[in-house]
């Protein structure tokens, strides 16, 4: 697992836990997050991985100049 260091302190440990369990293991806002996620991947929905919040791979739309005259 990659950890970017800024958030390495954030990181004390690696482990598999039962979705019952996650709410001594982690933050309430994270496992709101992974129970939203989880309850979405089982209903057959996909959720997209954002980067800096656009959905990553996507190719973003070209630039156009704007015409003479036009802002």
């Amino acid at each position: 697992m990659a950890v970017p260091v800024s958030a390495a302190r954030e990181l004390s440990a690696l482990k598999w836990v039962p979705l019952e369990d996650f709410d001594v293991h982690v933050e309430t806002y994270q496992e709101r997050r992974i129970r939203e996620a989880v309850t979405a991947l089982r209903n057959g929905h996909r959720i997209p991985l954002l980067t800096r919040g656009e959905t990553a791979g996507r190719v973003p739309p070209p630039q156009t100049k704007a015409r003479e005259g036009e802002p």
